[in-house]
């Protein structure tokens, strides 16, 4: 039997069989090169992309100019490229592939405009915000910075603008992208989650630079321009902790002008209560836990005792009303809280400073196993200030804090170049781990205040939510040494009920010094989503308390912890809503506090330890 070979044996049908062959083969080709320069193109894409990165994460903003430059120019191949295959948007299936495509090469040319538009508008800006290159601030002192701050502040505004309209532009792209059409990974390439991570990014950012936009508007009139302002700056001191922070100590006047900060004169807290005319009877929590030195239940709400709401706003509007009682008050136009870890974290930056002939430093002390800042100012106030009264000498027990402050504060103002970016960061910093607390009486003000988080105050969820709020009652200064952790064990049933059980452990290692440490008595209080059901508690010497404020179901209790002991709180209750999925939580933090420790075991399953320095979200598949 002879081999056919399958070819027909006519010549045209061979030239048609050949031309179909050779057009296969063309196209073939033609796809087959087109896609591998596409390839090619992307990865010579991916090069300025980690390069604009790399220059982020070194804060350089000439690199960062560069890297761009060169992205845009391979971006513009690719997209050049992506022409030689445009007309297979008009083939069905195929062409919605190639349409996503384009939409992703002009999202990403619109985020090209967006990073040039943030690097010239932060340029100006180098050397203020501690980023390499040269912007026009050189010299000067910090105080100098800010002035020009305050007299170039309006020219951001419209850049601002530029960055939001290419940033939607980018973002209504990349929205356009249906994720569902592709796999999970194409050659270890996450597709899939990235396009995901992508549209979660881009929301994010449209949503801060939205928030941004109210903030660069006000800040000229915050920093006093073109009128002055006038704010109540209060101490509180952290280590006899309170609802907002920490115990109010003593205040000072702070006056801004044109980027000009000016100390107006300081005092201690119990002056104001001196001069306060009218009578507030005691709330319940002051009544029942606060007692008079001489043991006697409290008779009276003093203005040095208002911030009892964990909510910064509530508390200072509190503040205000009892300040309009004082004789002799100014007007204000703000309330700025400071605690203990503002005097020791600008120390580290400006160096040790004289204030009432004594030196404070950040650097650590022995005799407290604390910062020398904190140990000097417990020092004055406790001892030395006592015995100067107990001879008859007029000295007010914490009125050196208010003259630190000034001190602290104009040796920041009065920083070079050099210390400009470190005590920026650092304020900034300070902020967000609510150790600076902010109110306004102007309402755009308080609302830029409270969109950068600065305001302290107690935040809408949707999911389950913790805030515990501790407020030390018994006046010494034990939360130099007390430690929290907390343990949340949250049980998820199979339609979804969640029942959890907090459990609180204070631990004070210490010896009783008569003076800094000794025994903690706190009023607790656990805001829990609105609706929880309490279920059982142990650990509170009074039965607990069951409630609603800002909001929140609100369990409260009381303690005591003696020196070199260990106290454990629990709370076991049910949650109002039902999950799923996954499992939410909004963990806020208590202003004044470090980084409280909380162990979640979901399931059965222990999770990492996470240390609560700021507000936080979290989540965790079921």
């Amino acid at each position: 039997m002879k081999f056919r070979f399958p070819f027909p044996r006519s010549r045209s049908r061979r030239l048609i069989l050949f031309g179909v062959i050779a057009t296969f083969l063309l196209i073939t080709g033609y796809f087959g090169a087109v896609g591998f320069l596409l390839v090619q193109d992307a990865r010579v894409l991916l090069k300025p992309g980690r390069g604009v990165a790399h220059a982020a994460r070194l804060q350089d903003l000439q690199m960062a100019k560069e890297e761009l430059v060169a992205a845009r120019a391979s971006l513009t191949t690719v997209k050049q490229r992506l022409r030689l295959v445009g007309f297979l948007k008009f083939i069905p299936f195929v062409g919605a592939y190639e349409e996503d495509a384009e939409r992703g090469i002009r999202a990403g040319f619109h985020l090209l405009d967006t990073s040039f538009v943030f690097v010239d508008a932060l340029e100006p800006y180098a050397d203020i915000l501690g980023l390499k290159g040269q912007g026009s601030f050189t010299g000067g002192t910090a105080q100098e910075r800010m002035k020009k701050v305050v007299q170039t502040i309006d020219k951001v505004n419209p850049e601002l603008e530029k960055l939001a309209q290419s940033l939607s532009a980018a973002r209504i792209e990349i929205d356009g992208i249906d994720a569902k059409r592709y796999p999970l990974d194409v050659r270890k390439l996450k597709l899939k989650s990235s396009l995901a991570l992508a549209k979660t990014l881009l929301h994010q950012a449209d949503s801060v630079l939205t928030d941004a936009r109210p903030i660069v508007k006000v800040l000229p009139k915050i920093l006093g321009e073109p009128d002055m302002q006038t704010y109540l700056v209060l101490f509180q001191n952290d280590k006899e902790l309170r609802p907002t922070g920490g115990f109010l100590t003593a205040y000072a006047i702070m006056r801004t002008e044109r980027g000009s900060i000016v100390s107006g004169g300081s005092e201690d807290i119990y002056r104001l209560d001196d001069r306060r005319g009218g009578y507030v009877p005691p709330p319940d929590p002051i009544r029942r836990f606060l007692p008079q030195p001489d043991g006697a239940p409290a008779a009276e709400w003093n203005i040095r005792d208002t911030n009892l709401s964990p909510d910064w706003k509530v508390s200072a509007e509190t503040f205000a009303e009892f300040y309009k009682n004082v004789a002799g008050r100014e007007e204000l136009d703000g309330i700025i809280a400071l605690d203990t870890h503002v005097l020791e974290d600008l120390l580290k930056v400006t160096g040790p400073v004289n204030a009432a002939g004594l030196t404070f430093s950040a650097e650590k002390d022995p005799r407290c196993d604390c910062p020398g800042v904190v140990y000097e100012l417990e020092n004055y106030a406790e001892k030395t200030a006592r015995v100067a009264i107990a001879k008859g000498f007029n000295v007010e027990r914490k009125g050196i804090l208010a003259d630190l402050m000034t001190e602290v504060l104009r040796a920041s103002m009065g920083a070079g170049k050099e210390k400009f970016a470190p005590l920026f960061e650092t304020f900034v910093r300070l902020g967000r781990e609510k150790h600076i607390l902010l109110y306004f009486m102007d309402p755009e003000s308080q609302k830029s205040a409270e969109t950068i988080q600065w305001a302290g105050r107690m935040r809408e969820f949707d999911g389950d939510y913790l805030h515990i709020n501790d407020a030390n009652f018994a006046g010494a200064k034990a939360n130099l040494y007390v430690t929290q952790a907390v343990e949340q064990e949250v049980a998820v049933d199979s339609d979804g009920t969640v029942t959890k059980t907090v459990a609180i452990e204070y631990r004070n290692p210490k010896e009783d010094d008569g003076w800094l440490n000794g025994q903690y008595r706190s009023y607790i209080r656990l805001y829990v989503p609105k609706g929880s059901e309490l279920v059982s508690s142990s650990g509170s010497e009074v039965e607990v308390g069951v409630s609603e404020d800002l909001g929140r179901t609100v369990f409260d209790g009381f303690y005591r912890l003696n020196p070199k002991n260990i106290v454990k709180l629990t709370f076991t209750y049910k949650l109002p809503m039902r999950v799923s999925a996954e499992y939410l939580i909004f963990l806020q933090k208590q202003p004044g506090t470090e980084a409280p420790e909380h162990t979640f075991i979901i399931n059965g399953k222990t999770k990492p330890p996470v240390e609560l320095v700021e507000d936080k979200v979290l989540t965790f598949p079921l």
